[in-house]
C-alpha cells in the first residue's frame, strides 16, 4: 500500500530489453483505456485482490488490483484491473486503467513479489527462499522488459517496505523504499538530499522523515524515500543495492545519528506498478527477474 503524493546471484547472462511507449499528454488513446495486446488469460477488477499461481507470473509473485486510495478519486467514470496474457505465445501480465485526475495518488496496480506487511499484518515473515533479507549482508538486482502506453499523470516505480522486525512488520515500519524508472507529471514526497548513480544511470534522491497513510487506514508514520532516475531508465538490468547503500550511510533529515535505513532492517518484498493520479495506460510485462545474493 503506497501512499502519497501528486507528485544476488548473477541475472540472466541474456539481459532482456524493455519498450516503454508512450504517447503524449495531449494526444488521443487508440481505446479508452488503452487495450492489452494479447489473449486475456485470466483478470481481476475487484480491489485488493490478487492473480497468484500462474504460469505467466515469475515464482512467488503476484499481480494485485490495488486500490489502497480510491476513497479520493475525483468524480467520474472509472475502471482498472489487473490481468495474466498470451502475447503471441508469450506469457505476460499487466495492468489497465482509466481514471479522472484527481488530486493525489489514488491506485497503485502492481506485481508482488514477496508479501508485503500491509498483507501480512503482524504474521512473521516465514516465506523462506530470498525474501526476507537485510541490505546490510545482501544484495538486490532486478531485470524487466516491459511495454506501456498512456496519457495523464502517473509513474512506473520499484517499491520496498523495510520493517525492524520480521516478526512484527507492520508494527514496526522502517520505510517506504520506491525506484522511480519513469514518470509523467509527478514529484516525490519530501525534499531532495542529493544524487547516487547505479548502472550508469543517476537518480535524484528525495526523502520525507514523516510520511504517513493518506487514505487514513492507519496512524503510522514512516521514513519514505524515492530515487527518481534522471533520465529514465526504461531499460533493466538494474542493481538496488547501491542505492540501498545511500540509504545506510546517510541520516534521516532533521535526526542527526539516525540513519535513513536501520542497519537491521528487513525488507520482505519486492513491487513494481503504476501510481496512478488520473488518465488512461496499459502496462504489459513480458519479463521480470529478481535476485538476492549474499554480499
Amino acid at each position: 500500500m503506497t501512499t502519497h503524493r501528486c507528485r544476488a546471484e548473477a541475472l540472466v547472462a541474456a539481459m532482456m530489453a524493455v519498450t516503454c511507449a508512450r504517447a503524449s499528454s495531449g494526444g488521443t488513446p487508440k481505446t479508452d483505456p488503452y487495450a492489452p495486446h494479447g489473449r486475456i488469460e485470466q483478470a481481476t477488477t475487484e480491489a485488493w485482490q490478487l492473480i497468484r499461481n500462474h504460469p505467466s507470473l515469475p515464482d512467488g509473485c503476484a499481480v494485485q488490483d490495488n486500490r489502497w486510495n480510491e476513497v479520493h478519486a475525483s468524480a467520474g467514470t472509472h475502471s482498472q484491473r489487473v490481468f495474466v496474457e498470451d502475447l503471441d505465445g508469450r506469457k505476460a501480465f499487466g495492468w489497465q486503467w482509466r481514471w479522472p485526475t484527481s488530486v493525489d495518488v489514488v491506485t497503485y496496480p502492481e506485481l508482488i513479489c514477496g508479501t508485503k506487511p500491509w498483507d501480512l499484518g503482524n504474521g512473521a515473515w516465514s516465506m523462506g527462499g530470498a525474501l526476507p533479507f537485510q541490505p546490510k549482508t545482501h544484495a538486490l538486482a532486478v531485470n524487466y522488459h516491459l511495454a506501456s502506453e498512456s496519457t495523464g499523470t502517473h509513474n512506473l516505480v520499484f517499491s520496498l517496505w523495510a520493517v525492524n522486525d520480521p516478526g512484527a512488520p507492520l508494527a514496526s515500519l522502517a520505510d517506504e523504499i520506491m525506484v522511480w524508472i519513469d514518470d509523467v507529471g509527478m514529484t516525490p514526497a519530501g525534499s531532495r538530499q542529493g544524487t547516487v548513480q547505479s548502472g550508469g544511470t543517476t537518480f535524484d534522491i528525495w526523502v520525507n522523515p514523516a510520511q504517513h497513510d493518506n487514505s487514513g487506514g492507519t496512524t503510522a508514520t514512516w521514513v519514505y524515500a524515492a530515487f527518481l532516475a534522471r533520465p529514465p531508465r526504461v531499460t533493466g538490468p538494474l542493481d538496488f543495492t547501491p542505492l540501498l547503500d545511500w540509504l545506510r550511510d546517510h541520516d534521516v533529515p532533521g535526526s542527526r545519528g539516525q540513519r535513513i535505513l536501520p542497519d537491521g532492517a528487513w525488507i520482505g518484498s519486492v513491487e513494481l506498478g503504476t501510481e496512478i493520479v488520473g488518465g488512461a495506460g496499459v502496462v504489459e510485462v513480458t519479463g521480470f527477474d529478481y535476485q538476492v545474493s549474499p554480499r
